[in-house]
């Protein structure tokens, strides 16, 4: 009950004390101690005891109870009052001790002292003691149980029955309306605390009223407690909060006429990049959402939930913390820019915008952000700039989509996939390489190495053949572009750490990392495919700035994809389900690395598979460089 309702309800007490009190002696008053213990109860049960922590509340009633006992007559009840002056002292005991030594505190020698002695003194709470104290001041007073001691024994328990119904709840029910609530605080600028005899559950939709205003919020949290409902709510108009935290009677109640949009709100622990809320349905590892700002809504991806510990007072709850990771505002020309300040706080959590966006021929459409329609691309031009490297366990969509990145790239660029499993030619159709027939001109084709060769040695070779060429046409001009797409690059470029000294292919792999560093300038990009990073040599992996990661769970590549991705990938890689992937890279359309559902397909051209037909680029002749006597061509390295 509101303090208003409260305030009545002890006036009524008290009309009732002095109305039977005058039936039965004759006066409205009495100085009897049994009287003076009736207005004690009343007003502690309505006025006091309510609104103060438990010891400090036992500590005043048994300093009072102490006082009656000293004036007491001690007539026919004296050993009573004696015990009952022992059981007081006690009290004073353990409530100042539950004070003095801090039963709120977390550590320390004497905590466990102090929070016994607060369980104990919780046992003498107002009712007790002056409800003692009556009894044993009605049986002086009457001398027995005879005469007015009953119809004096029935004001007592009108006192308390009074006391115990909430009657604010009662006349909102008789009259057909919402139960009313309290407001007990508001963490600005829109999170307002209720308490009341009931609320609806966490995530619905309300409409709070008091003092003439009027707005609809969602419950953020609802915790029971021994005696009421405590829920916190956001309102969707922070300019009303103020307001119906003044009004202190309000009614909440359900909203019929939509269901919540709010998720959360932004909460404390957030920043300008992680954002921290307590969700209100469940969610998903991987799911988007959004925040409104002055640059338009803010996404955020979820990489990470936990369960904590709510405490109010005089009750606490399980919830669900989440925290996402900032992906940034959607441009026009669908990039995700990083917003560079901090969300609002207080600020609604919701669902991403629904958009749409048209594919384009320079650029690959990888996949959409998990959960969502809010696309992902690959430019191709800005990927030729750099390195590429596909990583994750097996069957999940990794040559899926290598093939579909090949067939792109092949429109305007050679394109020779390194293979020694022979699946892209016997499985996709793409001719064997050829030179000069396939690199120099846009296209598709298959490296396979020789049978019975070290395949770090074929696969060295093949990239020095390429860094020749394009070393040739740099000092000409501009290199053609040239993309060497390595299909299990353990086989072609194992870790030399984990070869032994002498071991076919550790020099050729150590030696292919030295070109990885410099063949950009050289037009040739690489795109390493494997299944682990442990296993490709770190030289040449290092040097892809743009990663596709699918799902990984062994502790040396999550180790690695942490240091290039962020700390958020240690979170969802291994939450990861097939065909989904964290990608990051200045290739990517978004500013920092965000998990998307990998498309299946391309709406746009896919380019040619066959090689175009015209005058390859001829190779201009270089001066200066090591000149291999075989073919007349430059060596680079």
């Amino acid at each position: 009950m509101t303090i208003r309702w409260r305030l009545a309800v002890f006036t009524f007490q008290l009309l009732l004390i002095g109305a039977l009190t005058y039936l039965v002696y004759g006066s409205p008053y009495s100085q009897a101690n049994w009287y003076g213990s009736l207005v004690a109860l009343a007003i502690n049960t309505q006025l006091l005891e309510p609104h103060f922590p438990r010891p400090v509340d036992v500590l005043a009633n048994s300093i009072v109870g102490l006082v009656f006992y000293f004036l007491a007559s001690k007539t026919l009840a004296a050993p009573g009052w004696h015990a009952l002056g022992v059981a007081l002292i006690g009290a004073i005991a353990l409530s100042a001790g539950a004070l003095i030594l801090g039963a709120n505190r977390s550590e320390g020698r004497l905590v466990t002292v102090a929070r016994a002695s607060r369980v104990l003194s919780g046992a003498y709470t107002s009712a007790f003691i002056y409800s003692a104290i009556f009894w044993l001041g009605l049986l002086d007073t009457t001398g027995g149980v005879s005469g007015p001691f009953w119809p004096t024994s029935l004001v007592w328990a009108l006192v308390l029955a009074l006391g115990a119904v909430n009657w604010q709840a009662v006349w909102a029910t008789a009259r057909g309306r919402p139960v009313p609530a309290e407001a007990e605080g508001l963490i600005g600028p829109s999170k307002l605390l209720v308490a009341g005899p009931s609320m609806p559950p966490q995530g619905s939709s309300v409409i709070v009223s008091g003092a003439g205003q009027s707005t609809t919020g969602t419950v953020l949290t609802r915790i029971r407690r021994s005696g009421d409902v405590w829920a916190a709510i956001h309102l969707d108009q922070a300019s009303a909060s103020e307001g119906l935290l003044a009004a202190k009677t309000l009614t909440v109640e359900r909203n019929p006429a939509t269901d919540s949009s709010v998720l959360g709100i932004v909460d404390a622990a957030s920043t300008n990049t992680i954002l921290v809320f307590a969700p209100t349905r469940p969610l998903r590892i991987g799911d988007v959402v959004a925040v409104s700002s002055e640059a338009g809504p803010v996404l955020y991806q979820l990489t990470k939930a936990e369960v904590v510990d709510v405490h109010v007072k005089g009750g606490g709850n399980l919830a669900v913390q989440a925290r996402a990771v900032q992906l940034g505002v959607l441009q026009s020309s669908a990039r995700l820019v990083r917003h560079r300040w901090v969300p609002e706080p207080g600020a609604p959590v919701l669902l991403p915008p629904t958009l749409a966006f048209g594919p384009t021929q320079e650029r690959l459409l990888l996949g959409h952000l998990i959960g969502t329609e809010i696309p992902v691309y690959l430019e191709g031009d800005m990927l030729c700039e750099g390195h590429l490297a596909i990583l994750g366990m097996t069957r999940m969509g990794k040559t899926t989509l290598a093939t579909r990145l090949a067939k792109f790239l092949g429109a305007n660029n050679a394109v020779i996939v390194m293979d020694q499993t022979g699946e892209y030619r016997t499985k996709q159709g793409l001719p064997l390489y050829n030179p000069p027939q396939h690199d120099s001109v846009a296209g598709l084709s298959v490296f396979e190495p020789a049978a019975g060769k070290p395949v770090p040695d074929e696969g060295l070779q093949q990239l020095k053949e390429l860094a020749n060429k394009g070393y040739t046409e740099y000092k000409g001009g501009t290199p053609f572009k040239r993309v060497l797409l390595i299909d299990e690059a353990h086989q072609f470029v194992p870790e030399p750490a984990l070869l032994g000294f002498g071991a076919p292919g550790r020099d050729s792999a150590i030696t292919f990392g030295m070109y990885a560093m410099q063949i950009r300038k050289y037009g040739i990009t690489l795109v390493m495919v494997s299944q682990r990073t442990a296993v490709v040599a770190k030289t040449a992996l290092s040097q892809c700035e743009n990663v596709i990661a699918f799902k990984s769970v062994d502790q040396t590549g999550l180790d690695y994809l942490e240091a290039v991705l962020g700390p958020q990938a240690r979170d969802i890689l291994p939450n990861l389900q097939a065909g989904e992937a964290l990608v990051c890279g200045p290739a990517f359309s978004s500013d920092y690395s965000v998990a998307i559902k990998v498309a299946v397909s391309s709406p746009q051209p896919t380019g040619a598979i066959e090689p175009q037909t015209g005058p390859a680029t001829a190779p201009a002749p270089i001066s200066g460089g090591e000149a291999d006597a075989a073919d007349g061509t430059a060596t680079v390295i």
